[in-house]
């Protein structure tokens, strides 16, 4: 009875963040669609902006453009505010991670203000440069948390845990060696499996991991 009750609390929750991420995604897919479509439709920019063009000088030039100085500033005022929700959300959690992982040793607010002290270092180094030193990092984290997030949809159907240890293990590993070819190492080997050319490398070496993962008996 109480597991009915139960059901009938998480169903509603569900269904609403279901529907708010389909929401979020039809937006995010319009807006960076929409990018996407000016960058690929605006030949003569770079041209004008010179060799020193960045993303932050294109994405302000094709706003002037195509809205004048008013699309300019609309432009800094969407994206004061989506940076400043996302910078309120990342923040945060990370102090309260940090909180409830250290069992409330380390402070919520000196997280917080170390991270945002931290943020607003790093902030004034550029976007360019920013871009620069992350973009390695995040394409190493970006397939395994893929694969994560593609394999909790069928978490009720995957009975051993080293079904997704070993299918991440694979597809971070792939991507490893990607980033490695990138700095001229002889890791480019990874550019002949299947997918690699739309950048997608790391699926069927994750799905192989997932075969593989299976027949290796869990433990916990």
């Amino acid at each position: 009875m109480h597991r009915a009750k139960a059901t009938q609390k998480v169903t509603p929750c569900l269904k609403a963040v279901l529907s708010s991420s389909v929401v979020a995604s039809i937006g995010l897919f319009v807006i960076y669609g929409g990018l996407t479509y000016l960058g690929a439709t605006t030949c003569n920019l770079p041209e004008m902006l010179g060799p020193d063009m960045n993303q932050t000088k294109l994405l302000v030039a094709i706003t002037k453009a195509l809205f004048g100085n008013g699309g300019v500033i609309l432009l800094g005022v969407i994206v004061l505010f989506a940076c400043l929700t996302t910078a309120i959300g990342l923040s945060s959690s990370t102090g309260a991670f940090f909180e409830e992982l250290s069992g409330g040793k380390v402070s919520y607010k000196k997280v917080v203000i170390i991270v945002v002290a931290f943020s607003w270092l790093i902030s004034n180094a550029g976007v360019s440069t920013i871009i620069k030193f992350s973009a390695p990092l995040l394409m190493l984290v970006y397939p395994g948390v893929l694969v994560l997030i593609i394999m909790a949809f069928f978490h009720n159907k995957i009975k051993n845990k080293n079904i997704y240890r070993v299918a991440t293990y694979f597809a971070i590993i792939v991507s490893a060696l990607e980033i490695l070819a990138g700095f001229g190492l002889p890791t480019g080997f990874v550019k002949s499996l299947p997918l690699a050319p739309m950048g997608f490398a790391w699926i069927v070496p994750a799905i192989v991991g997932g075969i593989i993962g299976k027949f290796i008996p869990c433990k916990d």
